[in-house]
């Protein structure tokens, strides 16, 4: 399995960050409809539980992935990032699939922990307390269209400016592998303070994958019959979250940012531009040599920062000794 030339192994080097998404939300999805099953189950647990849980949660679930693929775990975010940051086009495909997979599979392992549990309480309570406890929806009668477009677009421009301030590093980001408390905090605070109308969604996989597997459980009834399914956890978290990193650059970002080194290409570039300067012939134009009269041993500490696109942080470094006299290299726009 962890032999670099199995076929699994280069496949899962090709797919990594999409398989860190699905697993990352798998996680998460997992542990929240188990924890709102437990209440339910319990009859008088303390509804508060969930609030917490569910902060929980996804804090782990950026644990999980968050070194890999920054943990976005939510398509509208992976978007907006894409629009605000320059996440690349050509990674959004990997982590759409990774995403709503895991939050397909989900359902069906809290599903399977609490099968008994469920059972039970279909039998002297009906369906809708177990498919409450999957999907979100209008909680109440009185809470329209409206109201609960307008609870899940506040609540993700909230999620969204907040994961803004924390990969700003002219703001006042967090130490390394804060991210993931802060994020599980925020997460808690927002559905303490926007769950009651809908359940609080904020992401269309969080809503839309459990709906599905629901669907093939048997529980198909007035599931995809109401269009909150869509207007809330799709098209509400969707604006919000733009106009949620719209507010935040307009108002703060300034377009600083750690230096993300993601090629070896610009290593290789720091280091021979130093060793040049070192030998007091720095090469002005591509296809340059520099050189020394004399060989000489040259040490050289490289360290730099990688951030995930969620803020989490990875610090490296990298120690290279050379003998050098003649470099030639070729400058090149990365």
């Amino acid at each position: 399995m962890f032999n670099n030339h199995t076929s699994w192994s280069v496949w899962r080097t090709e797919y990594r960050e999409g398989l860190a998404e699905m697993l990352g939300v798998i996680v998460q999805l997992t542990l929240g409809c188990s924890a709102n099953l437990s209440v339910l189950a319990a009859g008088n647990g303390n509804p508060n539980t969930l609030n917490w849980a569910w902060g929980f949660a996804t804090m782990i679930a950026i644990y999980v992935s968050g070194g890999i693929s920054g943990a976005h775990l939510n398509p509208t975010l992976t978007v907006t990032l894409w629009f605000y940051r320059g996440f690349p086009k050509r990674k959004m495909p990997e982590f759409f699939a990774g995403q709503f997979l895991g939050a397909f599979i989900a359902p069906f392992i809290a599903y399977g922990v609490y099968y008994a549990a469920i059972h039970n309480y279909i039998a002297t309570n009906g369906e809708a307390g177990i498919v409450g406890s999957f999907v979100t929806n209008p909680g109440h009668d009185y809470v329209g269209q409206a109201t609960a477009f307008f609870n899940e677009f506040v609540g993700t421009v909230f999620l969204v400016i907040t994961i803004m301030a924390l990969g700003d590093d002219q703001n006042a980001p967090p130490g390394a592998g804060m991210n993931s408390f802060i994020v599980g905090l925020v997460i808690t605070a927002l559905t303490f303070a926007f769950s009651f109308n809908t359940g609080m969604a904020l992401n269309p996989v969080r809503d839309f994958g459990p709906r599905l597997a629901l669907l093939c459980l048997g529980y198909g009834g007035d599931l995809f019959t109401d269009p909150y399914w869509f207007y809330g956890p799709f098209a509400a978290s969707l604006c919000g979250a733009f106009v949620g990193a719209g507010v935040y650059d307009f108002m703060i970002f300034t377009g600083g940012g750690k230096c993300r080194v993601s090629s070896s290409a610009l290593v290789t570039s720091m280091l021979l531009t130093r060793i040049c300067r070192i030998t007091n012939q720095l090469p002005m134009g591509p296809h340059q040599t520099c050189c020394h009269q004399e060989q000489e041993q040259v040490g050289y500490e490289i360290a730099f920062e990688e951030e995930g696109e969620s803020g989490l942080v990875k610090k490296s470094s990298l120690q290279i000794t050379l003998n050098v006299k003649c470099i030639s290299f070729q400058a090149r726009r990365l």
